[in-house]
């Protein structure tokens, strides 16, 4: 059959990729699907120093099946996201653009490429900001850095909200950094100094101190359960439940390169082989039922933290996040085992579970 272009899809979704706009890999996935036939085609976007790739296939009941391959020398992210927030969007929208680096502290890497790391820098962010055409709102970094703090003061300056990430701060530095107006923390307690009980970290001040944003995985794995018990029992309205969940891989393919390392997946994780967890296998409608299991908290209350704090963390409660007159009509319809039956996106269904 005859691949289609990239002009022929609509955007479906952009996974989180190793880093965002970094200079080293990227990816952005692609989706035209027809939810009756369970079936369509999907582009595979990944950009490096060198060259593009792009991987054309069918998606038939969640089979993937290449293509064709097309590759295009020296684009750079400055092709690659301009193009992917220009496309159609038939479903989900594109509300903002989170940037895990490349700002952090190599001793807490994670899953990022060590060699890819930069020190804060003003110069460099402005083109990330030119690269996105200002879609970026959270930018983490390690602000215990040299530079963290002036490259704190302009985010704010943008608009953009900085995030405390990937950090080797410890109580006193996480307490100076949210007094600098760093009020969000990345997967709190991942890839930060944790809740020592005599040398506490970054992930204590930012539970202790009542103003900061943070976010939680609430998958079991990233963080024990009883550790967001107490997360969300702290920090109310301040907690963001995320799935921090990567690209999945079709049946049947056990592991894939990932910022050029192999990558497994495993059944409630991805992992290198070395044990480092490179994402979740999370997805939103299990963290809800996880968060109500995990605190003994109503669904009413826990949906908050899919749902109005996160779109205040990032300035949206005007317009997203709850059901009220003025607001985007965005509902997702659940049924009593809280699992998904239909998904409305500014008042238009985009996905119905007996049409499927």
């Amino acid at each position: 059959p005859v691949t289609p272009s990239l002009d022929d899809f609509t955007l479906e979704a952009v996974c989180r990729g190793d880093p965002h706009f970094r200079e080293a890999t990227g990816l952005v996935l692609f989706f035209r699907y027809d939810p009756r036939a369970r079936r369509g085609y999907y582009a595979h976007f990944q950009w490096g120093r060198a060259e593009a790739r792009v991987v054309f296939g069918t998606c038939e009941r969640n089979v993937f099946q290449p293509l064709q391959e097309r590759r295009a020398s020296a684009p750079g992210p400055d092709i690659a996201v301009p193009r992917a927030i220009r496309l159609t969007v038939s479903g989900a929208r594109i509300l903002g653009i989170h940037l895990e680096g490349p700002f952090i502290n190599p001793k807490k890497a994670g899953a990022q490429e060590p060699a890819e790391i930069r020190m804060p820098s003003v110069d460099l962010m402005r083109g990330f900001i030119r690269t996105s055409r200002g879609l970026i709102r959270i930018v983490t970094c390690a602000p215990e850095l040299e530079g963290g703090a002036a490259f704190g003061k302009f985010l704010r300056s943008m608009g953009i909200v900085p995030a405390i990430g990937h950090s080797d701060a410890d109580y006193a530095e996480g307490i100076a950094a949210i007094g600098r107006g760093v009020l969000y923390a990345t997967h709190l307690g991942n890839a930060m100094n944790g809740l020592h009980h005599r040398e506490p970290g970054a992930a204590l001040a930012y539970l202790d101190d009542p103003r900061p944003y943070v976010e939680i995985i609430p998958d079991g794995v990233h963080l024990h359960p009883s550790f967001v018990r107490l997360a969300v029992r702290l920090k109310g309205d301040k907690a963001v439940a995320i799935t921090d969940a990567l690209e999945g891989l079709p049946p049947g393919v056990g592991s894939h390169a990932f910022g050029g390392r192999l990558m497994k997946a495993l059944r409630d994780r991805y992992a290198f082989a070395d044990g480092t967890i490179a994402g979740s296998r999370l997805t939103m409608d299990r963290a809800l039922k996880n968060l109500i299991e995990f605190t003994g908290e109503d669904v009413v209350s826990c949906v908050k933290l899919l749902t109005v704090n996160p779109a205040s963390a990032i300035g949206l409660s005007a317009s997203k996040g709850l059901i009220r007159k003025g607001y985007d009509a965005d509902i997702a319809v659940l049924d009593r085992d809280r699992n998904v039956e239909m998904t409305v996106v500014e008042g238009k269904i985009v996905y119905c579970k007996r049409e499927a």
